[in-house]
Order: structure tokens, then C-alpha cells, then sequence
């Protein structure tokens, strides 16, 4: 009765989308675009933070910020990637969440500077319908609930922190947010059983990531724009323009042509976790190039470029490419390893080189420039860019899913011997999901079931491999190896929903 009332309000119930039929070129959705313009927003408002004078506190406190922002841009990002809908409660959460992103943005600005009381809040609700997605998840996708489980775990306990903040003095309110960051990061490491091989969307993830390097990107080149429409227009501040212009080409260069995407779907894997980690420091880099250009366009007429120009797009510009050597470690990729060490520690210290704006951001964009030449013909001679992971060595076949299994027994479909859970029905018990024997047939209750009837057959039977019989599913559970593998074969016979 509540499903079908459920599904007049809302739309049909929320689904693992990894696991559901292959997906051919599966893409962001609008909705998801709509969320990056939201997220654009709020990375616009806390580079503001930048604006004055250059401090290690003023830098401190936009790293700190900036991260929190695009913390909360991965939490809605890793869900729709393995949870995405299109039904009206789904819709109606991301846009509460987006209004409360929208928030976030506003206050930013004034989080450490006496206005923490609404950043506090606007986070929470951020976090609050995250957590309400989850929720649904953990109580519609009962294959998923020891994963939804764990998020809710963290984001509960991190956003606990976060409402603990406004109780105690302002000076101790950082450190309950680093605290709550930090449960939240740990929990996304995920070690749980039948989780091991979770996967996510080996396309979808690698574009949400690439739409996030975009959007930043996007804020360098508003950022050289806004420098120059601040200046007369003369040589200097031109020249100083499309030089930083070239700084921004040069690092979307090495992002979109020179960098793979790690050949694993697990999401405990730690190529998986050290590649979502890898954009955050990316990010900044970035941001910091796109406000140190800002920056060095207002300078470009003094003879010497100021201290926090320099600082703002080495510093950014080193940051950015060496997160991007981290996310080329990940894909098991190490050519080019000392080249890129060599630009880090030039670019270092060209920091502290004092000369002209146009000499000195000429300098900084011979070295990235240089560095995308060494990797365009090192790219050449092995047949083109690295836009795949094609050659590239698997990780361990238990970090990745839908592997084939030893156990699978290849061959004609395998008829399923009802199209219910036949033990549920003589105990007059319901069940929640079914699972059928790719070795004889058997349809039993999953174990989010009361009975879990169908581990219990392979512990009487030792029949290993269970395939999903829910419509839609293609995937299957191998208990003697503990992870998810291609089913391999077509069920014949169809559930009695």
C-alpha cells in the first residue's frame, strides 16, 4: 500500500544504478549541470577571500573554505552516480540541496569573520537532504544498505560536529568542522564485506570529474577577464592577459590530454580513492591560478610583480600539476615522472624571482608549455593522447567489478524453478528482493529479506553464484569469493511482481 502511494507521489523507487543493465555512454544529466552552476557560485564567492592582501592566514582560511564547498559538491556527486533518478522526490531533494549550496555561497565570504552562525547552518541543510537521499537509498535499494549505511554513519556524525559548532566559542568552531570533515573523509573509505567491489560508473565519474576541472578552469579564464576589464588597455595589461590565458590552456592541456582514469569500478580501491581525492588539491591549484592572474593584470604596469601574484600562480600552478601527476599514479602511468618534478620544483622557485609581470608570467608559461610539448610527443610516439586507459595493468581482479568468476558455469540460460521465493511463501513470510542459483535454479529471498533464503541455500547446497532477479539487474553475487561478477548467463522465467 505505501510503495504504490509512494509511486503516485514520487515515481518508482530508487535503484543501483552501476548495477542495473549496462549503460552505453551514460552522461551527467541536466539536473546535474543545474547543480555545477550552483557550485560555481559558491567557488566564485569564497575566492573573494583573496581579493586583499596575500597572508598565510588569508590562504589558510580559502583552502579550508574552499574545500568544504567542493566537499559538498563530491556528497551529491558520489550518490547520483550510484543512486541517480528522475522522479519527483529525487528532483525536489537536489533542488532544496541546491537552494542550500546557493546559501553556502553567500555566507562563505564571512565564515571566519564573524559570520558563522548562517554558514553553519546552510551547511546543515546541505547536509540534511544529502542525508535524506541516503535514507532513501538504504530503505528502497536493499543490495546498497550496508553502503548507505556508512554514509550515514559519516555524514550523521560529521554534521553532528557541525551543529556542535554553534555552541562553543568562535575560536574553537574550526576545529569542530576539520573535525567533522575528517570523520566524513574516512568514512567514505569504504570496508564492508559484500562492499569490497561495490563499483561505481566507470563513465559517468571520470565526466563529473572532468565538468568539475571545466568549471574551475571556467573561474581562471572569468578571472583573466575581469583583470583586464579593470585596466586601460594598453600593452602591459594585454600581454599579461593572454600570457596567464596560456597558463589556463596550458593546464587544461595536461588535465584532458594527459592524464588517464584508473582501470577499477571498486570504490574501496585505493587507485578509486586517491583519484576523487586528487581534485580537490587540482581545484585549488587552479582557483589559485585564475586569482593570481587576476592579480598580475592589475600589476602588469609596475616594474616588478608583486609578491602575491608570484606566490598565487606558481604556487597554484605547481599544486595543480602535481595533483595531476597523483591522478597519472592512479592509472599505473609513470612516464614523464622527473619531468614533472623538475617543472614542480622550477616553478617553486621562480616564485621568488623578482622581475617585470611580462617576463616573469612568460617564464611560468614556458615551463607548463614545455611540459605539455614533452608529453604531447611522448604521446605521439605511443600511438596518441591518453584520453583511455587502453594497455594500461588491471588492478587486483577482487578490486574491480563484474570480473569474470571460476564458479559461473558458461553455456545454455539457466530456467528459473519459480518466480517467487517459494520457501517465503509456504512461511507466509514477504520478501524484499530475489536471487536465483545460477547452478540449479533456485529462487530465494536476498538478505535484506526476513529468511535470507538465499545465502541459506548456498550454505546447504554450496552452490555458489546467486544472480539478481529483479527486472532491469544484470549482475550476480559469488559467495565462495565474497564480490560481485558477470552473471554470465541468461535466467529464463520472470519475478511475480
Amino acid at each position: 500500500m505505501l510503495e504504490r502511494v509512494w509511486r503516485g507521489l514520487f515515481g518508482p523507487p530508487a535503484r543501483l544504478r552501476p548495477l542495473q543493465q549496462p549503460e552505453t555512454g551514460r552522461h551527467a544529466s541536466w539536473l546535474e549541470l543545474f547543480f555545477d552552476l550552483v557550485f560555481v557560485v559558491a567557488v566564485s564567492q569564497v575566492a573573494h577571500l583573496l581579493d586583499g592582501e596575500l597572508s598565510v592566514t588569508a590562504l589558510a582560511q580559502f583552502a579550508a573554505l574552499f574545500t568544504l564547498v567542493c566537499w559538498s559538491w563530491l556528497g551529491y556527486t558520489v550518490y547520483a552516480d550510484f543512486f541517480e533518478s528522475d522522479d519527483l522526490f529525487y528532483r525536489l531533494t537536489m533542488f532544496s540541496g541546491m537552494f542550500g549550496m546557493a546559501a553556502l555561497a553567500v555566507s562563505a565570504p564571512h565564515a571566519l569573520d564573524g559570520g558563522a552562525v548562517p554558514f553553519v547552518w546552510s551547511f546543515l541543510a546541505v547536509r540534511a537532504f544529502l542525508l535524506l537521499l541516503y535514507l532513501r537509498a538504504r530503505v528502497q535499494v536493499p543490495v546498497a544498505r550496508a553502503f548507505a549505511d556508512r554514509f550515514l554513519l559519516g555524514f550523521g556524525v560529521g554534521a553532528a560536529c557541525w551543529f556542535a559548532s554553534l555552541f562553543v566559542p568562535d575560536s574553537l568552531r574550526p576545529w569542530l568542522w576539520v573535525l567533522g570533515f575528517a570523520v566524513e573523509a574516512t568514512f567514505l573509505w569504504v570496508r564492508n564485506g559484500q562492499l569490497r567491489a561495490l563499483p561505481f560508473d566507470s563513465e559517468h565519474i571520470p565526466e563529473r570529474f572532468g565538468l568539475f576541472v571545466i568549471l574551475v578552469l571556467g573561474e581562471a579564464v572569468l578571472a583573466v577577464t575581469g583583470g583586464i576589464a579593470e585596466e586601460e588597455w594598453s600593452v602591459s595589461p594585454v600581454v599579461v592577459a593572454a600570457l596567464c590565458f596560456g597558463l589556463a590552456v596550458s593546464l587544461w592541456w595536461l588535465y584532458f590530454d594527459h592524464t588517464r582514469t584508473p582501470r577499477t569500478r571498486g570504490i574501496r580501491s585505493w587507485r578509486t580513492q586517491v583519484y576523487i581525492y586528487s581534485h580537490l588539491p587540482l581545484a585549488l591549484g587552479l582557483v589559485l591560478v585564475g586569482v593570481g592572474a587576476e592579480h598580475a593584470i592589475l600589476a602588469a604596469r609596475e616594474e616588478v610583480l608583486p609578491q602575491d601574484a608570484r606566490v598565487l600562480l606558481a604556487g597554484g600552478s605547481a599544486l595543480a600539476v602535481l595533483a595531476m601527476t597523483a591522478l597519472r599514479l592512479t592509472a599505473g602511468e609513470r612516464r614523464l615522472l622527473g619531468e614533472r618534478g623538475v617543472v614542480i620544483a622550477a616553478l617553486t622557485l621562480w616564485l621568488g624571482l623578482g622581475t617585470s609581470p611580462i617576463l616573469w608570467v612568460a617564464g611560468a608559461l614556458t615551463l607548463l608549455a614545455g611540459l605539455v610539448g614533452l608529453e604531447t610527443r611522448a604521446a605521439n610516439r605511443l600511438g596518441g593522447p591518453e584520453g583511455t586507459a587502453e594497455g594500461l595493468p588491471l588492478e587486483d581482479e577482487e578490486q574491480t567489478t563484474f570480473g569474470r568468476c571460476a564458479h559461473v558455469m558458461r553455456g545454455d540460460p539457466v530456467v528459473a524453478l519459480s518466480d517467487g521465493c517459494e520457501d517465503c511463501r509456504r512461511l507466509g513470510d514477504p520478501w524484499v528482493e530475489l536471487r536465483v542459483c545460477l547452478t540449479c535454479g533456485y529462487v530465494g529471498c536476498c538478505d535484506s529479506s526476513k529468511n535470507r533464503h538465499a545465502t541459506a541455500h548456498f550454505h546447504a547446497e554450496g552452490h555458489p553464484v546467486m544472480r539478481s532477479f529483479e527486472p532491469g539487474e544484470r549482475w550476480a553475487w559469488c559467495y565462495a569469493d565474497q564480490r560481485y561478477v558477470d552473471p554470465g548467463v541468461e535466467v529464463e522465467g520472470a519475478p511475480a511482481y
